[in-house]
């Protein structure tokens, strides 16, 4: 039976080339593969865009308002750790136990100064039956103290490690509480509480570089943060808002602030051995002098940028320093013997 061809025209299926037989497959490769793609797109919709947001506009002014932007960003997680009430339950605590130690050698030095009750110092069976049984019930007591003792102190410890929110985040809560204007007074006192904040959402190894990111892309354009720090989430928060706030995807904003690391440790390991090289004319004093400047501006760098501990910082300013000194040494032995020698000449 005939059989179409692209180029040749009709001709019986005896005559068809294997050309056309590898067409018509790769085609229902194609047709098919389109159409699981289809199925599969069908299927999945973007989390997104299916997300259920509360956009900060559309909340009520008030507590709900302040509750959704604190809710919108995890630095924005802002509270008080009330330190000052910790502190005198603890003490409270810590005194109450120091009153049943007391008795406590009070009881034994009772004991110990009769000849009948001596016996109850070395046989606590013997102890727990007397009557009254006062050692038992006040072991039982400070067996409660001492649980709510120590609760409350690990409690506290674990409370004391959350970080102090930056002033950027604060004082974004402080304007917002201050322009939305419907709380009282009263209500509005505890973000003033400045040594007594903590957020729950604090990036750890945050640093100074990280709120230049943000001041400068708050700085440079709102379409800019909108594409490369924000999602689709955060945008659909903030559409139609009037509230001035902004919120960053971290892994975006690590993202780029990591993207600037990079260039600068580049430029700080490239930038030095270019100017060393394009001033190797100098002498040797003047080429170091130039290479302590440089690692005192790398440790800094590492010291004020990062998370690094204090002997990692010392071993890899000593390793830059190491290279940057042999790199001087060389260009001034390469200068040194590219000098023109000058031959004494005899007189006749």
């Amino acid at each position: 039976m005939p059989v179409d061809d692209l180029e040749k025209g009709t001709h019986t299926t005896d005559e068809c080339p294997e050309s056309v037989s590898n067409w018509s497959c790769l085609r229902r490769f194609v047709s098919i593969s389109r159409h699981l793609q289809h199925q599969k797109h069908d299927r999945k919709v973007p989390e997104e865009e299916n997300t259920d947001v509360r956009a900060l506009e559309c909340a009520v002014g008030g507590w709900p308002r302040i509750a959704t932007v604190v809710d919108s960003d995890p630095n924005f997680m802002i509270y008080r750790r009330f330190g000052f009430l910790r502190t005198r339950l603890l003490l409270w605590h810590q005194d109450i136990l120091r009153e049943m130690e007391s008795r406590l050698d009070y009881q034994d030095m009772q004991d110990a100064g009769s000849a009948k009750t001596r016996r109850y110092l070395s046989n606590r069976d013997g102890d727990d039956m007397r009557s009254p049984a006062v050692r038992r019930v006040l072991f039982q007591e400070l067996d409660a103290q001492l649980k709510a003792y120590d609760d409350l102190l690990v409690r506290s410890a674990t409370l004391y490690q959350w970080q102090r929110p930056c002033d950027e985040d604060r004082e974004s809560i402080v304007s917002l509480i201050h322009n939305d204007g419907s709380l009282a007074h009263r209500d509005r006192s505890w973000i003033r509480k400045i040594d007594d904040l903590i957020v729950l959402g604090g990036e750890p190894n945050s640093s100074w570089v990280h709120g230049l990111v943000s001041h400068l892309f708050t700085w440079t354009s709102k379409s800019l943060v909108r594409c490369l720090l924000r999602n689709k989430v955060q945008n659909r928060k903030l559409e139609g808002s009037t509230i001035h706030v902004q919120l960053f995807e971290r892994q975006r904003f690590n993202r780029v602030v990591g993207f600037l690391y990079t260039i600068a440790i580049a430029a700080l390991i490239m930038g030095p051995v270019l100017v060393l090289y394009r001033l190797r004319h100098l002498d040797g004093y003047a080429q170091n002098s130039l290479a302590f400047a440089f690692t005192i501006a790398f440790a800094l760098l590492c010291s004020t940028a990062t998370a690094a501990k204090q002997h990692e910082i010392f071993a890899v300013t000593a390793a830059y320093c190491a290279v940057l000194v042999v790199f001087t040494s060389q260009n001034t032995n390469g200068e040194a013997q590219t000098l023109p020698t000058t031959v004494p000449q005899s007189s006749s």
